[in-house]
């Protein structure tokens, strides 16, 4: 249950298209082979060579690609400008998506390396990230130590904090959207419902049925908080195997959400089940990151007093995977 990113306030297409094509330009000297055919290969430019098809969604497809002339491998997402017309929100997505990539340089985010475009084609390139993502991790393990899920949980609140400094609030928080790079580290991609608050709350519903936050669902509007939240669904479901909320309806699973109605796993240790009763609380002004203090309430959790939190951000600690 996936729902659309839908803003209250209708975006006007024409000057989000335009603003689109000046941000993305045209591959400079080089011939793009423009076709009907769903083959990867035929909607990049002479400068790369298409190695595999990586994933597709929405908008069009991920495909790995190494450029011929450097020998650099990189994931470029091909949007089908076509495609981004049937959503009202889709170029405003991918001008977001790109402009906070641009933005942020962080050791647990994915790297942006550029973009370019075509006459019916947006191309983004980004770092190719070859661990695979944490929920494939996750299903074939079923769940995880703690002391697993503390490894990729710390790399995850030190890359909120980062993005709450830039103002910037995540929103689609989930194993799909954990990557894993060859050392076993994290890298947080898929931006595109990110979203650069400028010190305004927003209203906008989107992510994850399972991981959005009462906020959201109350339409009151919000702001970094809702990241928190979903921290603590995700380390629910990283230490359970499973999201605390489930319901037989998407209306059942709302109001249990808002009710902050769950079975609290008697496995986890007691800092564990302290932390994600603190950040499920469902009013988010008494929810921890919430009371002033963001990542650094959350980082002065007992639960994470057993990692080295500055060894993870230098990246000299052993990945367990």
């Amino acid at each position: 249950m996936n729902p659309n990113c839908s803003e209250y306030n209708k975006v006007d297409e024409a000057s989000t298209s335009t603003s689109v094509s000046m941000l993305l330009p045209k591959c400079n000297g080089h011939s793009l082979q423009e076709s009907n055919d769903s083959s990867p290969s035929m909607f990049i430019d002479e400068r790369f060579r298409i190695i595999s098809t990586l994933g597709k969604g929405n908008y069009g497809t991920v495909v790995l690609a190494e450029e011929k002339e450097t020998k650099r491998r990189c994931a470029i997402k091909i949007i089908k400008k076509r495609e981004l017309m049937l959503s009202s929100l889709g170029f405003k997505q991918v001008f977001r998506e790109k402009g906070i990539l641009q933005t942020s340089q962080f050791p647990f985010i994915v790297d942006f390396y550029g973009s370019f475009k075509s006459n019916s084609n947006l191309f983004l390139m980004l770092e190719f990230v070859q661990g695979g993502d944490l929920f494939t991790h996750l299903r074939k393990m079923n769940r995880f130590s703690e002391d697993v899920a503390k490894f990729f949980a710390i790399q995850i609140v030190l890359a909120f904090e980062y993005l709450h400094q830039l103002d910037i609030v995540y929103r689609n928080l989930k194993p799909e959207n954990i990557l894993l790079d060859q050392h076993g580290y994290c890298k947080m991609a898929d931006f595109g419902m990110s979203k650069q608050l400028n010190n305004q709350r927003t209203y906008t519903i989107c992510g994850t049925w399972e991981y959005i936050a009462p906020e959201i669902i109350k339409n009151q509007g919000y702001g970094t908080s809702i990241d928190w939240w979903m921290l603590g669904i995700l380390l629910y479901d990283l230490c359970n195997g499973r999201t605390p909320f489930k319901a037989a309806s998407l209306n059942k699973l709302q109001e249990a959400i808002l009710k902050g109605k769950y079975r609290m796993c008697q496995k986890f240790s007691a800092p564990l089940k302290s932390l994600i009763r603190q950040l499920l609380k469902t009013d988010c002004r008494k929810r921890i990151g919430c009371r002033g203090g963001d990542a650094r309430e959350i980082k002065a959790h007992a639960w994470f007093n057993n990692i080295n939190q500055r060894a993870v951000l230098q990246r000299r600690i052993t990945s367990p995977f």
